[in-house]
């Protein structure tokens, strides 16, 4: 674990407007660097982000996400953000949290408005596709002529995807996002990591409960607001081209990103 930067220490023990000393904590599925306080009497988590370009995340998308979504209970609260660094309240691990409290969180995110200018918050795949081939063209000629072949898969699979209008995604549903609260009555699921997160395609976090939560398509359609007027076996068809996306995509990112597992990959972000 990287040792936290005394500078941003500092400036964050300063905000909070006590002394605190920072613990690294080792996560699994994260390129950046994790830190818990101690010393408090209220448990704060330090995001640090990696210095390191990672393809897909945009920080500044981010934080207007994590901003037009505070107030809801399935939110993290946002003590301060900055494009280096992310501060909140350490949650509990969810362990018994019911799959359609999920599904709840996900129709609740998929109905918030858009705002009449929501150019920033678009997720452009196509722009995607440019920055990794932007990125693969930078490599050895070894790996070119592995990587292309799957960025054009990926591409295709995207491109074969059925239409739906964009909507306010997650898009890196999986259990190890899912933590609990305790400020209200009831045991809450939060939904962390907005990393990923905009306006984009609906298929990737039906995908997600699908896969993760065992949530049926015929549950999805009548759930999740953007689905509606989709039949069950429609709803499923999608679900199935989309696994077949991400898995593509989970290996293009897994290769470009330089794990390069490319060839024997599973969905794990997802």
């Amino acid at each position: 674990m990287v040792i936290l930067d005394p500078d941003i220490q500092c400036i964050v023990n300063e905000l909070l407007g006590r002394p605190a000393r920072w613990r690294g904590l080792a996560r699994q599925g994260t390129t950046n660097h994790i830190y818990v306080s101690e010393g408090l009497s209220d448990t704060c988590v330090l995001r640090v982000n990696t210095s390191a370009s990672v393809l897909g995340v945009n920080r500044g998308r981010e934080e207007q996400v994590l901003a037009a979504i505070q107030g809801y209970a399935w939110a993290p609260v946002v003590i301060a953000i900055t494009k280096e660094w992310l501060l909140s309240p350490l949650y509990d691990e969810a362990s018994t949290l019911d799959p359609m409290s999920i599904v709840a969180i996900i129709a609740e995110l998929q109905r918030l408005p858009k705002p009449d200018d929501s150019s920033s918050l678009i997720i452009d795949y196509h722009g995607l596709w440019r920055s990794y081939q932007e990125k693969i063209e930078q490599a050895p000629l070894s790996q070119q002529k592995r990587w292309l072949p799957l960025l054009h898969k990926t591409q295709d699979l995207f491109n074969q995807l059925p239409p739906l209008d964009y909507v306010w995604t997650h898009h890196d549903l999986h259990p190890g996002n899912i933590v609990a609260s305790h400020q209200t009555a009831n045991l809450q699921a939060v939904l962390l990591d907005w990393e990923y997160a905009g306006i984009g395609s609906a298929w990737v976090d039906a995908c997600g409960l699908h896969q993760h939560w065992g949530i049926s398509a015929d549950i999805l359609c009548k759930e999740l607001p953007a689905f509606r007027g989709l039949s069950a076996p429609m709803v499923k068809e999608g679900i199935d081209a989309t696994q077949n996306w991400l898995v593509a995509l989970e290996a293009m990112w897994q290769a470009v990103n330089g794990l390069d597992k490319a060839d024997t990959i599973s969905i794990s972000r997802y």
